[in-house]
């Protein structure tokens, strides 16, 4: 094997590590596809010799030239197509909060117990900074009872809150939503039968806020964001996921 191999196959199998770590330590399914992709990476490299054979064997027939041009040509297109929504998913990280008045929707994650999950948390932060500097702003809470948890993402995320100076009547609860388009949809009821802006904040992770930007546009709102950081070791996984979940739309 040469040395450029060796790297590689160390490199693929670090990421297969830390892939099933993460996946042990937060959500398996989250990781899946990079599992897939390195073991796959790894087997080719650890292989390459019974690849490369196989590979120009299936070139001397026309149905397998077609099969590996076809091969090629999808993977140049997945590729590109990746490159083109993270893009997108990018800049709409960059839509700055307006001048006037505008109503922040906080989108929930998962709650354990009565407590917000990290990336819930780390969305209330964000929020909670927008709503300290503009007093006057409404926050509509959005998030249903998921499996682990004992109250709602909504009464969960109003609690924290709450607890960190901000006055209860500034916070609308949304607890019925169990995905972004019922958090989108419902939060929009609650700003209409509150005659409040429809200039929206939207606080979520900045890979998650493109998908937010389109469905709040699509209901009639004008859509802004106060993205939250996100986890560099979760980063990774959860981009791939939410190409795929836009690719769904």
């Amino acid at each position: 094997m040469s040395i450029l191999r060796k790297i590689l196959a160390a490199l693929l199998a670090l990421l297969l590590l830390f892939s099933l770590i993460q996946g042990f330590l937060f959500r398996f399914s989250l990781v899946l596809p990079f599992v897939a992709v390195s073991l796959a990476g790894l087997l080719l490299c650890l292989r390459w010799d019974v690849f490369v054979r196989a590979w120009k064997n299936l070139r001397k027939r026309l149905w397998g030239k077609i099969i590996t041009h076809t091969a090629i040509v999808l993977l140049f297109c997945a590729l590109t197509l990746f490159t083109v929504i993270s893009a997108f998913m990018i800049n709409a990280v960059t839509v700055s909060p307006p001048e006037g008045d505008a109503t922040v929707i906080v989108l929930g994650a998962q709650v354990v117990g009565y407590r917000p999950s990290l990336i819930l948390q780390l969305r209330l932060e964000s929020a909670l900074e927008y709503l300290h500097e503009n007093p006057q702003a409404v926050a509509v809470l959005s998030g249903g009872l998921g499996e682990s948890a004992h109250i709602s993402e909504a009464a969960a995320m109003q609690i924290w809150l709450v607890e960190r100076g901000i006055c209860r009547g500034r916070l609308l609860l949304e607890e019925r939503s169990t995905n972004t388009y019922e958090n989108i949809a419902f939060s929009r009821a609650i700003i209409e039968a509150n005659d409040l802006p429809r200039n929206v904040v939207i606080a979520t992770d900045g890979f998650h806020m493109y998908r937010a930007h389109n469905l709040a546009s699509g209901a009639g709102l004008s859509p802004s964001s106060i993205p939250s950081r996100t986890p560099l070791r979760l980063l990774p996984f959860y981009w791939v996921r939410e190409v795929a979940a836009i690719l769904a739309m």
